[in-house]
């Protein structure tokens, strides 16, 4: 951008001067109008998948089709506040959308916004198609005896899958949690009570917290959401587990 000419706007808008520069910027202050061209600025590379928080975004976004929240056309902030995270959460997930160029940014007064350029059919065919989805679960861990928690837990693997689909009931509970969360829990238990091995339960540690969208989508109360839930099991081989996965998306 001319540097005279971003120093010249600057100067009109102290005087309260209106003006129009032809696709960058209109500037009536009498009528509380100030539209500017935004550009999210990238730091030199390209995207292949959704950050964590950026894939929560999305899968809101697809959940949301009664319209009962929005995260489209509102400030970050009130995205940040939604989920109860930190504005900086917010920005670079927005900024992942950008580079995957799922999104458009729009800059009204001192608030940037932004609107999905897809439908919602659309957009979770394309993110398959391009394989931008990632998959949840970073580790587990299992439970072979008894052990202390406090904390709530939504059911995930297995045991989510069977209240979702007719999939046959698993003789092993499979909750998710995040890392944050999980750490709790182990401070209550003894070092030797997790493995890598086997056990009664199984805890899927996920690279977001899972209760994120529960808390705005409300399309699960103690498990999963769906999409989430089938992209835990998207590279299953096993063909029934396919089957019921396209009922569940379906």
């Amino acid at each position: 951008m001319d540097e005279r000419e971003a120093y010249n706007r600057k100067r009109l808008i102290e005087k309260n001067r209106a003006f129009i520069v032809p696709f960058k910027q209109l500037y009536i202050p009498y009528l509380f109008i100030d539209f500017t061209e935004y550009r999210y600025q990238t730091k030199g590379r390209t995207a292949q998948t959704l950050q964590p928080f950026a894939q929560v975004l999305v899968i809101a976004h697809l959940l949301n089709t009664n319209n009962q929240y929005t995260i489209e056309d509102i400030p970050l902030k009130e995205i940040a506040n939604q989920f109860q995270v930190n504005t900086i959460n917010v920005s670079r997930a927005v900024e992942n959308l950008v580079e995957l160029e799922l999104i458009e940014i729009e800059q009204r007064g001192r608030y940037k916004m932004f609107q999905f350029k897809f439908d919602r059919k659309t957009l979770w065919e394309k993110g398959l198609e391009n394989n931008i989805f990632i998959n949840p679960i970073a580790k587990e861990y299992f439970v072979a005896d008894n052990f202390n928690w406090n904390l709530p837990l939504l059911k995930a693997g297995d045991t989510a899958l069977t209240e979702y689909t007719n999939i046959n009931p698993s003789d092993q509970m499979a909750f998710a949690t995040d890392n944050q969360t999980f750490n709790l829990i182990k401070k209550n238990n003894q070092p030797n009570t997790f493995n890598e091995f086997g056990g009664e339960y199984l805890f899927q540690i996920w690279k977001y917290d899972p209760s994120f969208i529960n808390r705005i989508s409300q399309s699960a109360y103690d498990k999963v959401d769906p999409i989430s839930l089938f992209l835990t099991y998207k590279d299953d081989q096993d063909e029934r587990v396919q089957m019921e996965l396209e009922h569940l998306i379906n």
